[in-house]
């Protein structure tokens, strides 16, 4: 009832058809309203992975809730409530959308990590990782043959293995570090899960680097601007700033992928 809810808000905030489309997925989960022709368009120009929920998304729900919780940081004995915020509005929305596994993955990564700063230790990603792995293995023991979590789990340990050797630029020089972050992100999370691609699914997007660049930048806005649309909607209003730029920005990603999808040779048999 409450994910119904939340789809009928986005149309009532004012989405579009194909707003409405990539934002039940990318924010619930809902891929059943997704267009066929749309979903082979992503996966022909290499991004169809923000179409499933991934620890890109549980990434954004921390963002958010950090931002909200951030009045914590000025008491420092409560910057453990903060924390421990995060760590809830994760899993809230782990449960919301139905704790598939690559969710379920990050949200007990992203417990793993918070739970550190809590009791006031560093953990390593890569113990973070394989905790992960090991609680989803012993739960869903199945979920060791499942495409879907052999991705997740290739890119995760790809970005944690190749990223910081394709971006030597010091993190304090902000916009560089970005800069090259943006293509060494999906340069190492490609690499990692081109294997387990072709094993499955028998191809491969070949112009996958400029169209990852594009949606890396892009995310951030693209998930601002559903989540704002489907608050317009649960509060009853609708501002056209807020749904224009949430069905432009849709509108955009489809257009880029539809592009790319009809270049010459753009999936590898």
């Amino acid at each position: 009832r409450i994910k119904e809810r939340l789809r009928r808000a986005l149309i009532e905030g004012g989405a579009d058809d194909r707003a409405y489309a990539t934002y039940s997925a990318i924010l619930l989960a809902e891929r059943d309203v997704l267009d066929s022709d749309l979903r082979d368009r992503y996966a022909a120009a290499g991004i169809a992975h923000i179409l499933a929920l991934s620890g890109f998304h549980v990434g954004f729900i921390a963002l958010i809730a950090a931002l909200i919780l951030f009045p914590l940081n000025l008491f420092p004995r409560l910057r453990p409530l903060k924390y421990a915020g995060i760590v809830a509005a994760i899993w809230a929305f782990a449960w919301l959308t139905g704790m598939g596994a690559s969710v379920t993955r990050a949200a007990i990564m992203a417990t793993v990590l918070y739970m550190g700063h809590i009791i006031g230790r560093e953990v390593s990603p890569w113990n973070s990782l394989c905790v992960a792995i090991a609680v989803i293995l012993l739960v869903w023991p199945g979920q060791l043959l499942a495409p879907g979590f052999q991705l997740s789990v290739a890119a995760v340990a790809s970005l944690l293995a190749f990223v910081p050797l394709l971006n030597p630029v010091d993190p304090r020089r902000r916009l560089p570090y970005v800069c090259v972050q943006a293509v060494a992100v999906p340069v190492a999370a490609m690499g990692g899960t081109m294997a387990v691609t072709a094993l499955w699914f028998h191809a491969l997007p070949v112009y996958f680097l400029p169209c990852n660049v594009a949606v890396a930048l892009a995310f951030p806005l693209l998930m601002t601007a559903g989540v704002l649309t489907m608050l317009c909607g649960l509060a009853g209003v609708a501002l056209p700033a807020v749904y224009a730029g949430a069905n432009g920005l849709c509108a955009a990603l489809d257009s880029l992928a539809e592009h790319v999808s009809s270049w010459p040779g753009a999936v590898a048999s």
